[in-house]
């Protein structure tokens, strides 16, 4: 149940992502999907130990919704520009 609500969240980001990749900004788009695979990465590594599969599931969904917001927050920026 965890893991649906984040592709739910990952869904809605693939138009975001979308609109910035049409705009040309292929950095910024790659600076907010590394900082969220650094942040998956990490936070799996001390979840895993601490919660197992359930922490993993958890960090993973939190991170589509990290990625979401990311992508949000920027497609906001440069569209009221």
């Amino acid at each position: 149940m965890i893991l649906i609500i984040g592709k739910i969240v990952q869904s809605n980001s693939v138009i975001l992502g979308a609109q910035i990749l049409i705009k040309k900004q292929f950095f910024e788009n790659l600076k907010i999907n590394l900082a969220t695979v650094s942040f998956n990465i990490i936070a799996s590594y001390f979840c895993y130990k601490s919660y197992g599969l359930i922490g993993l599931t958890v960090i993973s969904a939190l991170s589509l919704i990290v990625r979401y917001y990311g992508l949000r927050y920027y497609y906001k920026k440069i569209h009221v520009t």
